[in-house]
């Protein structure tokens, strides 16, 4: 026999459903073709069901955005743990870097940030989310690329640039990809961030 869903559990899967398809569609299409119709087509559910849960599709994709950076943070705590032991926790920095910004996860991210940029309602929406997100990850590469910094601030502002070096390079090769030069790219960023960490 099967046992009968709460209303409360009825209501987390919905949002659950709202929140991936939602995620899927701003990095398929982006935010401006993720609409309330391809967003409730992909989750199966009534435009209805949505604005019971959420009380505006700005609100739905705010409310994305906040899930979205908590997964990763969520994924680079996993990753401080792991390069607790590393032999060369830049590199693993580095990579990290790259690889997240290719991801599916960033690609909806990414395309929100965008869009902020000349939706006042929306960036005042996720502003605070952004600086959260940019706080734990500084805090995450002092602690695990340079804990005995002189300069604490300078050691975070380069371990970000570097996540911020490759978040474009993953916008520009989608519509050029120089394979040469992208890894040329990964030494050099290793090489650069080992050097202003005083660690070359």
């Amino acid at each position: 026999m099967s046992v009968r869903r709460t209303q409360a559990e009825r209501k987390a899967a919905t949002m659950g459903r709202l929140v991936q398809a939602t995620a899927e569609a701003l990095a398929e299409l982006g935010y401006a073709r993720a609409t309330v119709s391809e967003i409730c087509t992909r989750a199966n559910v009534s435009s209805g069901a949505l604005f019971r849960h959420f009380s505006s599709r700005l609100a739905l994709i705010v409310h994305t955005t906040e899930t979205l950076g908590e997964g990763q943070l969520t994924f680079v705590e996993g990753l401080a743990d792991s390069m607790l032991d590393t032999a060369d926790p830049v590199e693993t920095w580095v990579r990290f870097a790259r690889d997240a910004s290719r991801s599916d996860t960033h690609a909806a991210w990414r395309e929100v940030m965008v869009a902020a940029r000349t939706n006042a309602a929306l960036r005042t929406k996720v502003s605070p989310v952004l600086q959260r997100y940019e706080r734990a990850l500084q805090e995450t590469a002092l602690r695990l690329l340079a804990p005995n910094a002189a300069d604490p601030h300078h050691a975070q502002m380069v371990a970000l640039s570097a996540l911020h070096l490759f978040d474009s390079e993953a916008t520009t090769r989608m519509v050029y990809c120089n394979a040469e030069i992208e890894a040329t790219r990964l030494t050099w960023a290793c090489d650069m961030l080992r050097r202003e960490l005083g660690q070359s």
